[in-house]
């Protein structure tokens, strides 16, 4: 090989060996975002706009289409959904071939559920644990009316902290209540939620994810949700076909009268 040669395949490798580099050396940076400055350093604003959100959306009724993925099970079902904040939520659940497979209603104090299938009705107090039996889900009443609406699950009487999270470009809340913890993250401009995070001492309650949202201003609600509760291996992928907020509920929605023939087993 001539000098000429040894010296450009010396630059040839250089440049690659810079090449490389550079591809490890990017591909390992996170992308930083910076807080907008005019963005509230207090909870106080954006607590108040979130309230503001809940008095906007009231009710919510719509169709859902899920995947529930129960470790490597996966079941297709469709829900009709009727929520009504603070607490009363309407189920009915229906099979791909939407016939109607079960029945969940529950008055914010009383919870009923009544399975077609199994020709089984139960009754009980609309506990978070009663309530999960159907859903799947550890969320209270108002948890859950809040969160299928779109909104955010504020505890009461705690006043949270805020940071923001340059990883994600997100406004973080944080409630801490003894053992619980509840983490959420707002979009920077819209504070729409983004995420949202449980805990009951170490171990995660639940991940809540939220995108593809539909209307503008404080009406904006999330037409993809997603459910993640480790302790289970189960996750809920959900998509809102269709939806209309501020419904006004026929009197009966949130109780259904045990079928003549049926025995009331408790919850």
């Amino acid at each position: 090989m001539t000098s000429r040669l040894r010296r450009l395949h010396a630059y040839s490798t250089a440049l690659l060996a810079a090449a490389a580099l550079a591809v490890l050396v990017g591909g390992g940076c996170t992308q930083r975002h910076t807080r907008p400055t005019d963005a509230p350093t207090e909870p106080g604003p954006i607590l108040a706009r979130l309230a503001e959100r809940a008095a906007a959306v009231r009710s919510l009724s719509g169709m859902l289409s899920l995947e529930v993925w129960r470790g490597d099970e996966r079941v297709r079902l469709r829900q009709l959904l009727l929520v009504v904040r603070p607490d009363k939520v309407r189920v009915d659940t229906l099979s791909p071939f939407d016939q109607p497979l079960a029945m969940m209603a529950s008055d914010g104090q009383t919870l009923t559920i009544y399975s077609l299938e199994n020709k089984r009705y139960e009754q009980g107090p609309a506990t978070t644990v009663n309530l999960s039996r159907l859903l799947r889900l550890p969320l209270s009443g108002d948890e859950l009316t809040a969160v299928l609406a779109g909104g955010v699950p504020i505890p009461a009487g705690i006043t949270p902290t805020l940071s923001w999270d340059a990883e994600t470009g997100t406004h973080v809340l944080e409630f801490v209540d003894g053992r619980r913890r509840q983490r959420v993250s707002l979009e920077p401009v819209a504070w729409r939620l983004v995420e949202l995070r449980a805990w009951d001492g170490d171990a995660p309650r639940y991940v809540a994810r939220f995108g593809d949202f539909d209307g503008e201003g404080l009406t904006a609600v999330p037409r993809r949700m997603r459910f993640e509760v480790p302790a289970e291996s189960l996750r809920v992928d959900a998509r809102f076909e269709d939806f209309t907020l501020n419904v006004a509920p026929p009197a009966d929605a949130f109780t259904i009268p045990p079928p003549r023939g049926i025995s009331v087993d408790p919850l």
